[in-house]
């Protein structure tokens, strides 16, 4: 998955350097943006209503599961806004970007069509490297910081992508703890990003 996204952005600098694609097609790019978030947003919920599994499983866990997914948005986003004072764009971009909480394709795209291509891109790239740093330390975190660091540690991605590695580290203890934290990330994500927007 991870060497078709960087192909994709590779031939999408390479046709923007280029100029390939032309500028009528470019102006209604912006429609082909917003029917791509709407089917990543369906997606979610498609997946979510299919996992059957998963529902009785978070029902056993009662409303304490809801602890982890906001706990971890809450430290996502308080990390975020003091890293803004080192970093050399405001706190309402940092606070922007680091709402994609993982979700690279939606973040990107959204703060592209609201924001402008450069936070845009920045969201991608930052979002598509917590990704992949959690997909590669998802087992050292187990190992040493336990169950609750590990999923929180995925953000939106532990609904897809991180779930496997965090299902095979935790022997499969986490699948329903994994699986409602990364959606509710994921709902959010359209939800916050637009707030933070309004005060650029």
């Amino acid at each position: 998955m991870t060497r078709y996204i960087v192909l994709s952005l590779s031939l999408g600098i390479l046709c923007g350097y280029w100029k390939i694609i032309p500028s009528f097609l470019l102006q209604h790019f912006h429609h082909l943006v917003d029917v791509a978030l709407f089917v990543l947003v369906l997606g979610v919920g498609m997946e979510l209503a299919a996992n059957k599994k998963a529902f009785l499983e978070v029902k056993a866990w009662g409303w304490r599961i809801l602890f982890l997914p906001f706990s971890g948005m809450i430290g996502s986003l308080g990390v975020s806004f003091l890293a803004a004072f080192f970093l050399p764009i405001s706190w309402p971009e940092t606070m922007a970007v680091a709402s994609g909480f993982g979700w690279y394709s939606l973040s990107g795209a959204l703060l592209d069509h609201l924001a402008g291509p450069h936070l845009g891109a920045t969201a991608f790239l930052a979002n598509l490297l917590r990704e992949l740093l959690a997909f590669l330390s998802v087992g050292t975190v187990f190992r040493y910081f336990g169950s609750w660091a590990t999923v929180a540690l995925g953000g939106a991605t532990t609904m897809d992508t991180t779930l496997g590695p965090i299902v095979q580290a935790s022997t499969g203890r986490l699948s329903a703890l994994a699986l409602l934290s990364g959606v509710i990330h994921s709902l959010f994500v359209p939800v916050l990003l637009p707030f933070w927007v309004r005060f650029l």
